[in-house]
């Protein structure tokens, strides 16, 4: 009987919930709790009543990428970037979905945009470090591991020791 609860709540929270704002709560909360399918039907819900808003875009790109779903979650951050090209944190997380597919020679530009939009983010210099590498440009690795190290990343720290200091 729970069950039936549950769903019969669903449907009537379905019903109820008209507002692409109530919608991308919902989306949040579910993400919040871990249920990444949950928040992407939320967010699809949101974008259906506003394709405008690179925000509802973005948020289900990363349940996505959280359900490893990275066809889909490239998509989405492309729409993203097409409603904000400004969108550091959109063009990192297209760099991941397209190095998860090991797709690096289309990573590369998406990391090296978003490093071009804030040049402060430590992971989007070690992850184009890492996919200079997977390519076999050790010049370009070992310049963006240091950058990464230098600003805090232990991981490109400790790759610069291995790969980079060896050179």
């Amino acid at each position: 009987m729970n069950g039936l609860m549950s769903a019969a709540l669903a449907l009537v929270m379905m019903v109820a919930v008209q507002d692409k704002s109530e919608w991308f709560g919902l989306g949040i909360n579910a993400y919040q709790k871990g249920n990444y399918g949950e928040a992407a039907v939320n967010f699809s819900k949101a974008i259906e009543l506003d394709s405008m808003n690179h925000i509802f875009y973005f948020n289900r790109a990363t349940c996505w990428i959280k359900l490893r779903e990275y066809d889909r979650a490239i998509g989405d951050l492309q729409r993203t970037i097409e409603l904000d090209p400004s969108a550091a944190n959109a063009h990192m997380q297209l760099a991941v979905a397209f190095a998860e597919l090991r797709m690096p020679q289309q990573a590369i530009p998406s990391v090296s945009r978003a490093i071009a939009l804030d040049s402060t983010l430590p992971k989007a210099h070690y992850l184009r470090g890492r996919l200079h590498l997977s390519v076999g440009d050790t010049t370009s690795a070992c310049e963006d591991l240091r950058t990464a190290s230098a600003y805090g990343d232990a991981a490109a720290r400790q790759l610069v020791g291995s790969i980079c200091d060896s050179r």
